[in-house]
């Protein structure tokens, strides 16, 4: 008599477990690899120089604007001086008046007609005469410069003529501006009238 437990057939519908070893755990920090930066052209090099070049000529053309409306808009205004004003600057021109012709400064028409040794101005047409080398004050006036529509600048000044002798038929003057405060050379010289010749002494 066999006995069942000696069959070698008689296990086989016994479960068999496989053990695999342990999963093996996602990398983590893994990245597909990354192109490399793009390298700087000389096309890129052109773009940047046509970029600086365009905002300097924006700048150019603001600053020449400015320009052309402050010449534009500059203006000089003459009232009468201030009464109790009182002049510590003086400049001081080597000019020329054509003789017998109307030299206006602001709202004042100055004529000069020369002689050997001495000259007659008539100052709105009230005559005064002045001596060889001697000084008289012509005008006393207030000048306020304007820019840009806004008043930049006011003071008081006066005008002093030394008689220095004739050049051909024109007379010529030691002409003394003196002002209530420190001003600008160029806006001294724009107090002078226009059709006279003049440089500093």
């Amino acid at each position: 008599m066999t006995d069942a437990n000696d069959d070698p057939a008689g296990g086989a519908d016994k479960d068999i477990k496989i053990v695999e070893g342990p999963e093996k755990a996602p990398e983590l920090g893994v990245h597909p690899p990354s192109r490399p930066p793009r390298a700087h052209t000389m096309a890129d090099e052109g773009r940047q120089d046509t970029t600086r070049r365009n905002i300097l000529l924006v700048v150019i053309g603001a600053v020449a604007i400015l320009v052309i409306v402050a010449a534009l808009t500059f203006s000089i205004t003459f009232t009468n001086a201030t009464a109790a004003a009182s002049y510590p600057y003086t400049t001081t021109y080597d000019v020329v008046f054509p003789n017998s012709e109307v030299v206006r400064l602001g709202n004042v028409e100055i004529i000069a007609i020369p002689q050997a040794d001495r000259v007659t101005l008539s100052v709105n047409k009230v005559p005064q005469t002045i001596a060889l080398y001697e000084t008289k004050e012509i005008s006393a006036r207030r000048a306020k410069i304007s820019v840009f529509w806004l008043t930049v600048m006011e003071f008081d000044f006066k005008l002093l003529a030394e008689y220095r002798g004739q050049v051909g038929q024109d007379a010529r003057f030691y002409l003394s501006e003196k002002t209530s405060q420190q001003v600008p050379s160029f806006l001294v010289e724009r107090l002078l009238p226009g059709n006279i010749r003049a440089q500093p002494v």
